[in-house]
């Protein structure tokens, strides 16, 4: 099952590139993302992993994030493993103009069970909910906190 989605973000593709890999901006962004762990090597870089610590319903669970490949401000694509599924990721950015970029979202389920994969086709819709509310949550943040920024650049 795969799950796609866009929104068009006020800022360069190297300003969002730089603040939607930043595991210090995730819980921003990311539903339900409680913490992420660094385990080996930084951010967006290829190999890195990272475990991501969800509350799903009350439930904790534990994702691990590999990086598969980086072209910086341009892409990035991880596999999120999980006993029930893995997750394909794929982020892809296209400068609209100097200021504004359109950033794609994918999402392909590859569940390693009949069970999970029901479980999936009866939430497909709020799953991409879901997906499109953490692009809307990752536009507001970085517009918000780059127009901070750039408000206090101003006064000085």
């Amino acid at each position: 099952m795969k799950i796609e989605s866009s929104i068009d973000i006020s800022k360069p593709p190297s300003e969002v590139f730089a603040f939607m890999t930043s595991d210090e901006n995730l819980p921003l962004w990311i539903s339900n993302l409680i913490r992420s762990e660094r385990m080996f090597g930084d951010d967006a870089t290829k190999g890195a992993i990272t475990n991501l610590f969800y509350d799903e319903n009350g439930k904790r669970e534990v994702l691990e994030e590999e990086v598969l490949e980086v072209e910086e401000n341009k892409s990035i694509k991880a596999i999120l493993k999980h006993n029930r599924t893995n997750i394909l990721v794929n982020y892809r950015l296209e400068s609209l103009d100097e200021d504004n970029t359109r950033l794609y979202s994918e999402y392909e389920y590859q569940p390693n069970s009949l069970l999970f994969k029901v479980y999936l086709s009866l939430n497909r819709g709020n799953l991409t909910e879901r997906y499109q509310n953490d692009l809307q949550q990752l536009k507001n943040a970085i517009e918000s906190l780059s127009d901070e920024f750039d408000e206090l650049e101003d006064e000085d």
